[in-house]
């Protein structure tokens, strides 16, 4: 089964850029993980992020790293787009025992609107929702053959509000994950929110600079084994994300993230985070 640290870093790669800097949007790239990308605004991209996850109690450490490769397109002329996430994993547990492989991919649909007259009330430059439903495909071989198993599913929604150089961000998001033959890692509820604050901000000529902070309440779901539950799996923990996001010339992003825990309680003293880390970059096409 894939690891409690591997779907904890597929759920923070999609905070991570539920809602990256565009010029009509707000400035936001902390807060999701390995699925982040499934809520980038920027409706037409390539991406390479990695992430890594060490948890434990005392010595006992294990240590996850995952490489994600994304991309997005706008098939339609209505505000939707779709977007896709290949996460691959390298899981190191204690003893130096240590297991790789292919995640399953996402695949989802996102719809975007403006949301004008709310930015008129509020006097803001700018503001807008967003809405995410996504398949994740048994396309992966950590946790079962490749094409087997059921597909889990994914869905999310923020609304972003900017008056430069201050955004901010509330989102929820929910994660199931996929069965094969009655067992099932651990799925993912998140709730937060993200304050951005950007002074130096001319995407036209690739300047932009912006410090951010998030902060997210998540709750883990058990483990199922055989179709029962396991005992000692799942939990819930607040996160502070703080995060530095920058342009390198008018087509390239990056960002950088740090996940400190808050408060934590586990079933499994093994599965305490001690941190997250998470580091990539956005070729806007």
């Amino acid at each position: 089964m894939t690891s409690h640290s591997t779907r904890i870093i597929n759920s923070l790669a999609f905070v991570c850029a539920l809602a990256t800097a565009a010029p009509a949007y707000a400035h936001h790239e902390a807060i999701f993980g390995p699925q982040s990308s499934a809520a980038l605004t920027w409706p037409d991209f390539l991406s390479v992020q990695v992430f890594d996850v060490q948890r434990g109690k005392g010595d006992e450490k294990t240590h996850t790293t995952t490489t994600v490769f994304s991309g997005g397109v706008t098939p339609f002329r209505a505000p939707v787009s779709l977007a896709f996430v290949v996460p691959l994993s390298i899981e190191t547990e204690p003893g130096g025992a240590s297991k790789r492989g292919v995640e399953d991919a996402l695949l989802a649909g996102r719809y975007q609107r403006d949301t004008n007259r709310l930015s008129e009330a509020l006097h803001l430059e700018s503001s807008f929702v967003m809405a995410v439903a996504g398949l994740e495909l048994p396309t992966g071989n950590m946790d079962h053959p490749f094409g087997h198993g059921r597909p889990g599913s994914i869905a999310a929604g923020l609304i972003s509000l900017e008056r430069r150089p201050i955004a901010m961000i509330a989102y929820t998001y929910l994660h199931k994950s996929g069965e094969y033959q009655g067992n099932r890692a651990s799925g993912n509820v998140f709730a937060g929110g993200g304050v951005a604050w950007t002074p130096i901000d001319n995407e036209a000529e690739g300047k932009l600079f912006s410090l951010q902070l998030g902060g997210s309440y998540e709750r883990t779901t058990r483990e199922h084994e055989a179709g029962e539950p396991i005992e000692l799996s799942g939990g819930r923990g607040t996160f502070l994300h703080p995060t530095v996001v920058f342009d390198i010339g008018t087509h390239v992003q990056m960002f950088t993230i740090f996940s400190l825990p808050v408060a934590q309680s586990w079933r499994d003293p093994n599965d305490r985070q001690r941190f997250r880390f998470g580091s990539g970059a956005i070729f806007k096409l």
